[in-house]
């Protein structure tokens, strides 16, 4: 997630969404606060039960990251979309 400006940004959520019916595992997370330089493995702004993830306050030029790790229990393909609000 990058705030491009020209303004900090407030109240900031990612919901993540899949398309594909095949169930997943949830083997866990990290963020990263700074562009990618350290990460915090189940950091709480994260919710696997929601997917949804609770930025808050994203200052101007500022870039944090997501990774959730899940497991395919069937064959298929999936799509992943998240919609920032």
């Amino acid at each position: 997630m990058t705030n491009l400006g020209p303004y900090d940004a407030t109240g900031v959520k990612v919901q993540i969404t899949r398309s594909s019916p095949y169930p997943m595992t949830y083997l866990g997370h990290e963020v990263s606060w700074d562009a990618g330089t350290t990460w915090v493995s189940g950091d709480p702004s994260y919710s696997p039960l929601t997917d949804t993830w609770t930025i808050g306050n994203l200052p101007k030029g500022q870039v944090y990251k997501l990774v959730v790790h899940q497991q395919a229990t069937a064959a298929g393909t999936a799509q992943f979309t998240a919609k920032v609000s």
